[in-house]
């Protein structure tokens, strides 16, 4: 990496009048957006803040949340996005953890930036707190030490339960080369509006900050609505060109949906497979898109993408590796499955990410000598064009009957042939016999009293019966208005076995 030229200058490659970031309280242009990296970058060096140093953030949908994590890895300080609504005890935990000197939070509406004398401590003293746009206002611009290529940029914590989640070590290597080679499949422009819903402690939704910022384009950055209404309109008043997304989000689009929104040309996916149902009604809603199915884990961010062409012909799959990168798909015993065969997926290249933060001793990654490679923990094959295909999570997936079940499989079959069904999710349930049994939880695609909730459960009881083996079939159906998520906006499995159990 140049030593002439900073982090956000390279990424954003000097556009001043460009919109850069829209937000529900304004726009921003690139130019003041680069003044403000700039200005807040300079005050956390000029506060005491070091290379190398821990700054955790609340990450809200607001652009002085865009500026923090900007200007803190201009200032070569690492940056550690958490959701806004983290609870105060894991906020806490989170920032001891890493070894946190500074934090960016958020107390009615009012963001303040602390610096502490050492580490981050929850006892008074040792502290000193300044009003977010004061510091920024009253601060300069100024070139800094350049960042070398290598050097930890980021920590990002997985979505896994309290207990679970591990800080994964991103690079700025990894952040260039994942920025460039993603823009450049995805070919996105300085045309481009983008929508994002997506958190930005999660690292799908930073990315798309680093997206827009490489491709010159305008982000328009909203924090998650139920109310579809809300998001047709934005799409259609803003001409967004490009949305990516979840399967809730989609789900959500397409709910009712009988007009069109013909500038919309790019819609990405990740996170949870999106259902052959869904897909269709995109298509329609969204006849001008190009839509992409991807799949990637935080670990990588991103290992492959569908391209367009192959949308209708592989469906199914999540695409090819991306360039620069490769992939193998090993059996229990580590040798290399055959084509169409099933086995866990394994991933080497520059988007491998550094490890976890105080973990040298998991193995989720290993070292050939040249470079990373990661253990992925999903199931996967391949087809002889090269193609994958996503199997579920080996964590996922249960033994039923003396059967091994993929719940995906069975939330596929639901939504490709029951009318009426927005969402699904199957989990395994231990009962009161200590056996387990299979529950398939359903959100109805209509409102209360509009629907006939019992027929509904029976359809979809027969569906299972007619498409599925029968050690597959679900005991019992149960209607949920929305199922518990996880700050990243997946599915909580854990916590909806939690609440069928009634805990």
């Amino acid at each position: 990496m140049s030593r002439e030229t900073s982090f956000y200058d390279q990424m954003s490659k000097g556009l001043t009048e460009q919109v850069a970031l829209n937000t529900e309280t304004g726009s921003m242009t690139y130019g003041e957006l680069r003044t403000k990296v700039k200005s807040f970058a300079y005050a956390l060096r000029k506060h005491g803040g070091r290379s190398g140093d821990r700054i955790v953030i609340k990450c809200g949908y607001d652009s002085e949340t865009v500026i923090s994590i900007l200007g803190a890895i201009e200032a070569g300080i690492v940056i550690v996005p958490v959701h806004e609504s983290v609870p105060i005890n894991r906020f806490s935990t989170i920032c001891q953890e890493v070894g946190a000197r500074i934090t960016v939070t958020e107390n009615i509406q009012k963001k303040t930036v602390t610096f502490y004398d050492e580490l981050y401590s929850e006892k008074e003293g040792g502290a000193v707190s300044y009003d977010f746009k004061t510091l920024i206002d009253q601060s300069e611009t100024t070139t800094l030490e350049i960042i070398r290529s290598g050097e930890l940029a980021a920590i990002i914590f997985t979505s896994g339960t309290i207990g679970n989640q591990k800080g994964i070590m991103v690079s700025i290597e990894n952040i260039f080369f994942c920025t460039k080679t993603i823009t450049s499949v995805l070919n996105y422009s300085p045309h481009d509006r983008i929508l994002s819903y997506l958190p930005l402690s999660f690292d799908y939704g930073l990315y798309q900050v680093f997206m827009s910022l490489f491709s010159q384009s305008t982000l328009y950055l909203r924090k998650p609505t139920i109310f579809t209404a809300c998001i047709h309109k934005l799409i259609d008043s803003e001409e967004i060109t490009v949305i990516p997304g979840m399967r809730q989000l989609f789900a959500l689009i397409c709910r009712g949906q009988s007009s069109f929104f013909n500038t919309v040309k790019c819609v990405t996916n990740t996170g949870e497979a999106l259902p052959k149902s869904i897909m269709e009604r995109m298509s329609l809603i969204f006849p001008n898109a190009s839509i992409f199915p991807m799949y990637g884990l935080s670990e990588c961010k991103r290992v492959s993408i569908l391209p367009y062409e192959y949308f209708h012909k592989k469906q199914d799959s999540v695409g090819i590796p991306l360039p620069g990168t490769t992939v193998a798909i090993l059996d229990e015993l580590g040798n290399e499955c055959s084509f169409g065969k099933v086995g866990q997926l394994v991933v080497s290249g520059p988007h491998v990410c550094m490890g976890y933060w105080r973990r040298e001793r998991d193995k989720t990654f290993t070292n050939d000598g040249k470079m990373k490679i990661l253990y992925t923990g999903d199931l996967f094959s391949r087809d002889k064009d090269g193609f994958l295909y996503f199997h579920g999570r080996i964590d996922d997936q249960f033994k039923h009957k003396g059967y091994r079940v993929d719940p995906a499989e069975i939330e596929e079959v639901i939504l490709a042939h029951v009318q009426g069904v927005r969402d699904a999710a199957v989990v395994s349930v231990i009962d009161n016999r200590n056996m387990n049994k299979i529950v398939g939880c359903i959100i109805p695609d209509s409102e209360p009293m509009k629907f006939d909730f019992v027929e509904l459960v029976y359809e979809t009881l027969e569906c299972c019966k007619k498409y599925l083996e029968p050690w597959k079939i679900p005991s019992e159906i149960k209607l949920f208005s929305s199922f518990p998520l996880s700050l990243n906006g997946k599915t909580n499995r854990k916590r909806l076995i939690q609440i069928l159990k009634g805990e």
